[in-house]
């Protein structure tokens, strides 16, 4: 499912509608900040699943789709890359 609905998403970025919200942020952070925002976004998503849950009427059909990936490297390779 998760392949199927990223598929989805990456669809509308070449068909996208005026409804459609995009963002990323390509970013370096220590490790505490990261996971400062990893737990932000697990709290953004859990209230938004709250909003669904007791939403009435069911008007609009949506897909949200968040994504926080760690691009990680040893520490040779960061040594190497600052010289």
């Amino acid at each position: 499912l998760l392949r199927h609905w990223s598929a989805v998403g990456y669809r509308r970025i070449i068909e996208r509608q005026p409804s459609d919200a995009f963002s990323y942020n390509v970013m370096s952070v220590s490790a505490a900040d990261y996971q400062r925002i990893r737990e932000l976004l697990k709290r953004t998503y859990s209230e938004i699943r709250s909003i669904v849950a007791a939403s009435a009427p069911s008007e609009r059909v949506a897909l949200l789709n968040l994504q926080l990936l760690a691009f990680e490297c040893d520490a040779d390779d960061t040594k190497a890359r600052k010289r």
